[in-house]
């Protein structure tokens, strides 16, 4: 110690060997700290990034691919632009090896464009892993992805639309309603707690289902799914 201090002192001053103790104290404590993780969370050290890595071993990843696509296990996605304002907005997920099963063949259902039912006892992760999917390919807020929660009380109006009176007395418009706007522009949805819909919403969606169409019975319209339309419940 005595011979590195006369070394030391006969390159440095005084106030740059005081920074550099500072700055060694400073990591002495980083890493003090570092190892009272490890010991509270034993077995956690580079262990997400070695899931990924042997998850992903010899397949796709993003980092292989241009700004307009993106991988999720594997499967490539098409993803939008974000904004500006969105680029910072993250979903985190533990990707253990059930979840990135799971993932993936979400992602495999939406690459070949079919509808998706989850199930799942509640808390299981079911919306958690939509969301996550959503913000990898870019379908951050509305209207990319549009969030309905059902319930006994709701009703085929909420999700189709309906007419709505203007400021000109006897005048109504046309208001879509999520479902409607989702079908139309190629928009992703998601549908939870489908089991306590509704009788008229069911029977509303099973077509939609089978033949991509929807029907506004209101209007007699009939509307073709738009390509990039996501249906999840």
């Amino acid at each position: 110690d005595n011979q590195k201090a006369i070394f030391l002192r006969k390159i440095f001053t005084n106030e740059e060997i005081l920074h550099l103790k500072i700055k060694s104290m400073d990591e002495v404590q980083q890493l003090a700290f570092e190892r009272a993780l490890i010991l509270a969370n034993p077995g956690t050290t580079l262990w997400r990034r070695e899931k990924e890595v042997r998850f992903t071993q010899g397949q796709v990843v993003s980092e292989d691919l241009s700004r307009n696509v993106v991988a999720v296990c594997g499967v490539v996605l098409p993803r939008k632009r974000l904004k500006q304002q969105e680029l910072g907005i993250t979903e985190h997920l533990v990707l253990v090896d059930s979840t990135c099963q799971s993932l993936q063949r979400l992602a495999m259902a939406v690459a070949s464009q079919k509808a998706v039912l989850l199930e799942g006892p509640i808390g299981c992760g079911k919306t958690a892993l939509v969301e996550y999917l959503a913000v990898m390919t870019g379908h951050v807020k509305p209207p990319e992805i549009f969030k309905v929660q059902l319930g006994d009380q709701t009703d085929s109006k909420m999700l189709l639309g309906m007419y709505r009176c203007t400021d000109i007395p006897g005048k109504f418009v046309w208001q879509p309603g999520t479902l409607t706007q989702a079908v139309a522009n190629g928009q992703w949805i998601l549908l939870e707690d489908i089991d306590h819909a509704p009788l008229d919403v069911i029977s509303m969606l099973i077509p939609l289902m089978e033949s991509r169409k929807l029907m506004i019975p209101g209007r007699g319209d009939c509307i073709e799914v738009a390509p990039g339309f996501q249906f999840f419940a």
